[in-house]
């Protein structure tokens, strides 16, 4: 159960057009999972989303925004692309994991994410088929050495120490919001990375401007990139 609530929260898509308070990735909405379990089952359930809400404050507060800062890659094309790269350096056992996990998931929770998840733009079945045929393509085989392929052949180097860092500093977050809960310091980070990635259009147009002028960028990026490295800010979890 622990290990479907953690993938359950990437269930909705279209995110931006559901209505905020029921966004598949809002605290709240995890909170409000939590607060109606009626079982261990149904609390690991609530757990395991709230632990996808802890890593994705630093999977979209911080490894995103980096590496878009460090490729002037589109956002949308960006996220997309730095996503697919991260889980192309996972070993082959955690695919398998994911496929066990999609073949046993829990009517029970499908019912609870069906209360929980309204106003979203698309019906809470549609959104439910189409995330698992996403999620199952993305355990082929086929998918998988493609994938690879594009990790080997990039332009842009992603170090496995770099994504360790970031795995570290997601354990740390997941263990603060399983800890303290409401009281974690992690309640003030948005899931969705909404403010880092604004900073990043901001920083684009004040590098564009730059550039313009003649002014030699690199170091600038080279700064700004490090305030999303890990571990930036430890007083989150401490």
């Amino acid at each position: 159960a622990y290990l479907f609530g953690n993938i359950a929260a990437d269930i909705v898509f279209a995110k931006r057009l559901s209505r905020i308070k029921q966004c598949c990735h809002h605290w709240s909405t995890a909170f409000s999972l939590l607060q109606r379990a009626e079982s261990d089952r149904d609390r690991a359930f609530a757990y395991g989303y709230l632990s996808h809400l802890a890593a994705d404050t630093v999977a979209h507060g911080k490894y995103v925004p980096r590496q878009l800062v460090l490729t002037h890659m589109p956002v949308n094309v960006g996220h997309f692309f730095w996503e697919l790269r991260a889980d192309a350096m996972e070993p082959a056992s955690r695919r398998r994991l994911l496929e066990h996990i999609l073949e046993h998931g829990d009517e029970t929770h499908h019912a609870q994410l069906a209360r929980q998840l309204r106003g979203t733009l698309l019906p809470y079945d549609v959104n439910r088929a189409l995330f698992h045929s996403v999620q199952s393509l993305t355990v082929r085989k086929t998918f998988t050495r493609g994938l690879g392929l594009w990790h080997e052949c990039s332009r842009w180097y992603l170090s496995p120490e770099l994504l360790a860092g970031y795995r570290s500093e997601c354990l740390d977050r997941i263990a603060s919001i399983l800890r303290d809960g409401v009281k974690s310091p992690l309640m003030r980070e948005d899931p969705n990375g909404t403010s880092a990635l604004m900073q990043v259009a901001v920083h684009r147009r004040e590098v564009r401007r730059l550039r313009r002028r003649g002014v030699p960028v690199h170091h600038r990026l080279r700064e700004t990139s490090r305030g999303w490295a890990p571990d930036a800010d430890r007083s989150l979890v401490n």
